[in-house]
This record gives C-alpha cells, structure tokens and sequence, in this order.
C-alpha cells in the first residue's frame, strides 16, 4: 500500500508531549500515519495513528515514542524510513511491523 492512503502528516514537536503539522518533509521533526494493519483489518475505518520521530531533526529527547528513526526523501511518496517500525499497543502486542520504502509500506 502506498504511505500517503495512509493519511499521513508530518509534524514537528512543540514541547509537552504535544505536536502540530508542517506541510513538507524539510521542516518535518517525524510523521504521523494511520496503522497500516488496522487500515487493512477494518477497511480504513476506527484506525488508531502511528507517530514515528526522525533521527537528527532535533526532537526533545523526552518526546514519545521512541527510538528515532532515520527518514530519506523528499516528500511523502518518496519517504523512506529505516530501521523498521516495530508497532506495539496494549491490546495487540505485535500490531505492525514493517518498513517504509520509497513511499511503500509493506
């Protein structure tokens, strides 16, 4: 599936925990998503959102989730993301793994 069925926005961090948008990859901090496997599951409906922050943009070390990742790119259907995202939530331990390449998720 391509990344960008996913809804996806970049963001920036603002402090407290909180984010908000930025249009392009340039000034993103990391990228926010719709899980790939509920999308799947459930036809696009009652999705939960997936936050991933990129390695050396300068997020606040306290910011969550964590690790940080490293994006390659320049906008969302060439995005790139590595290592794999390894999704994990209290009611499904193993929700999603997988990689974004090229704008692909897999």
């Amino acid at each position: 599936m391509l990344l960008t069925e996913l809804e996806p926005e970049f963001c920036v961090a603002t402090g407290n925990g909180s984010f908000r948008r930025v249009p392009t990859f340039a000034e993103a901090q990391g990228i926010l998503f719709l899980c790939p496997s509920c999308f799947s599951r459930n036809d696009g409906k009652g999705v939960h959102s997936v936050l991933v922050w990129f390695r050396d943009k300068g997020v606040p070390p306290e910011m969550f989730p964590a690790p940080r990742w490293v994006a390659t790119g320049t906008s969302l259907e060439d995005l790139t993301i590595s290592p794999s995202i390894n999704l994990v939530t209290p009611d499904q331990p193993n929700e999603w793994h997988g990689w974004i390449i090229n704008g692909n998720v897999t």
